[in-house]
């Protein structure tokens, strides 16, 4: 049986908003040529970080990290031009006391681990003894995963140059509450880098909730490639939420990978409000029987910015469901791309995927790209796609089209259920529209 292919952009399904009659949108300002050796300034500032952490030798000198870096080098991405005519550094480690640092207060209930810089800090993280619950951070992780196919560039870059992980293991059956893990970048040099790396690991029938934020200074401009691997066991359950609230001068990359088992149930949510240049790659394979997957997501791009939210999601078993409900708000000139990928081979029967996307362009020169993708190997599945984009007229909104984005993200912030986390995303938006 041939694929089914859907890609849906616009109100009338024929043209993306804000693109060139007739002309398709670009997966993303990626492609994929023969090697990077040469591609600028930025591929040169990676290469000398790699040279510089082989030569410390032990778990930096790893066969792991060099095959990473060789699949960057032979398949990585040909980034635009706000990524390779930038030169960067590896950011310092953070004087302790951190100057004029004031942490809001972590979440109620919760447990917090803090990267400053791409780098534990215990001093400024509160772990309370859970049973069940294990954090161990290392330069060197201390288990595998089981992979997940489709391995991005951005997450080779990131296995390749990450300089301190933290391994989350909750034991089967466990409870182990909510765990926030806050990004901070606070390096004063312009040009800073940082590859903070999560790795997952949720035993048969335990739940966790697990909170990742990232800030930066206002001022800053600094690159951060931050990935998340996650292994959900036969019934476990997962509620993952990211709060992306970088500088405005801030280039963020990030990636989530998942590997599913059978029962198993992800709940994410994504919330793009920061960084010039945001782009996030969600990888997920439902490879158990009845595993579940529902991905929530905001964004808010506006003058001079780009937010990208790129997801791959593979039923490889029966009985599986996914559903992703994407919202964006563009103004300025701004621009926002999703790209969601369904696959769903012949054997994995009974299978339902739904996608839907609606977006608010408040200006003429914003651009919203919704393409929903769907590869359909079998008759017997249930599938619902809906895409919508609206232009506002500011003269049918003498209050401001801005009074639009409370509702919109209002929907989005419902499906939280984390004490606390909805009013901290209700203020970063507000102030992003302020």
């Amino acid at each position: 049986m041939q694929p089914e292919s859907a890609m849906l952009t616009t109100q009338d399904g024929t043209t993306p908003v804000g693109s060139p009659a007739g002309q398709p949108v670009m997966r993303a300002p990626w492609a994929a040529p023969s090697g990077l050796d040469g591609a600028g300034a930025a591929f040169e500032s990676f290469s000398s970080l790699h040279a510089l952490q082989f030569a410390r030798g032990g778990p930096f000198a790893s066969t792991d990290r060099d095959t990473a870096w060789d699949h960057f080098r032979r398949s990585g991405p040909l980034l635009a031009d706000w990524l390779w005519n930038h030169r960067f550094s590896p950011a310092t480690p953070a004087p302790y006391p951190v100057p004029g640092l004031g942490l809001s207060p972590p979440l109620p209930g919760s447990d917090r681990v803090v990267f400053l810089n791409g780098r534990f800090e215990a001093r400024l993280s509160t772990l309370s003894p859970v049973s069940g619950l294990w954090l161990r951070p290392a330069c060197g992780l201390p288990w595998p995963l089981p992979k997940v196919d489709g391995a991005s560039a951005l997450v080779e870059l990131n296995r390749a140059l990450y300089e301190e992980a933290a391994a989350i293991e909750v034991a089967g059956r466990a409870d182990a509450g909510v765990v926030e893990v806050l990004h901070l970048m606070l390096d004063p040099a312009d040009g800073a880098m940082a590859f903070p790396r999560i790795q997952v690991h949720v035993e048969n029938g335990a739940r966790l909730t697990l909170v990742e934020t990232f800030q930066g200074p206002h001022a800053g401009a600094y690159l951060i490639d931050a990935v998340t691997e996650v292994h959900l066991e036969p019934g476990a359950r997962l509620q993952h939420v990211t709060v992306q609230d970088d500088g405005p001068r801030a280039i963020h990359l990030g990636g989530l990978q998942v590997r599913q088992e059978a029962g198993s149930v992800l709940s994410t949510h994504l919330f793009q409000v920061g960084a010039a240049v945001g782009r996030r790659e969600v990888r997920l394979h439902l490879a158990g029987e009845g595993a579940s997957a529902q991905l929530d997501g905001l964004f808010l791009t506006g003058a001079g910015r780009l937010h990208e939210h790129d997801v791959w999601i593979e039923h490889a078993a029966a009985r599986c469901t996914s559903q992703q409900e994407v919202r964006g708000v563009a103004r300025g000139d701004g621009r926002a791309v999703f790209v969601g990928h369904v696959r769903i081979p012949p054997n994995a029967l009974l299978s339902e995927t739904a996608q839907r996307a609606r977006g608010l362009l408040l200006s003429p020169e914003a651009v919203i790209d919704f393409r929903p993708e769907l590869e359909l190997y079998t008759d017997d599945a249930k599938t619902d796609r809906s895409v919508r984009v609206e232009k506002v007229d500011p003269a049918r909104h003498p209050e401001g089209p801005e009074q639009l984005v409370g509702p919109l993200a209002h929907e989005t912030l419902e499906t939280l259920a984390v004490p606390g986390l909805r009013e901290r995303v209700k203020a970063a938006v507000a102030e992003r529209m302020g």
